[in-house]
């Protein structure tokens, strides 16, 4: 079962998106609700691996830079600054002139589609390097023709 962190305003709650039910009765701190539900998704074996996190295992404990990227994956420099570029330009035609699209995904759950705060959603800086480590994980999505002159 997917898990959502929702916003109160003393505090965070886990919620099981399936059926609404929440995980502990009072509300968390941010960081200490982030926990739960990643122990969740590890304690169920549900959620399977974002992007950034099969780059990373893949390539080893590297820097989150562009820079440290490019050099450890072997992808040049200037390929990863025009992905980012164009995360960048994705973000800003995904969003509405009154306020974050439904489209962007929520920070830590990653669900897509959900009204929430622009506050709880991701930037756009997030967004852009979410599609850096996409194209470092060979997603077929986006940027084939930048997949093509690696080739």
């Amino acid at each position: 079962m997917p898990y959502t962190l929702i916003r109160f305003p003393d505090g965070f709650k886990v919620m099981t998106t399936a059926t609404g039910e929440f995980h502990s009765l009072h509300s968390l701190p941010y960081e200490t609700a982030v926990r739960q539900m990643k122990a969740l998704h590890i304690h169920t074996g549900e959620g399977k691996p974002t992007h950034r996190e099969r780059v990373l295992k893949r390539l080893g404990d590297v820097g989150h830079g562009l820079q440290s990227l490019s050099f450890h994956s072997g992808v040049p420099l200037d390929i990863l600054q025009e992905v980012y570029n164009r995360g960048i330009g994705a973000y800003s035609n995904t969003n509405s002139r009154y306020g974050v699209s439904p489209s962007v995904r929520l920070k830590g759950s990653y669900k897509k589609g959900v009204d929430a705060p622009a506050n709880m959603k991701l930037s756009k800086e997030q967004w852009a390097m979410a599609r850096v480590y996409s194209f470092l994980d060979n997603n077929p999505k986006h940027d084939q023709d930048l997949h093509r002159l690696l080739r």
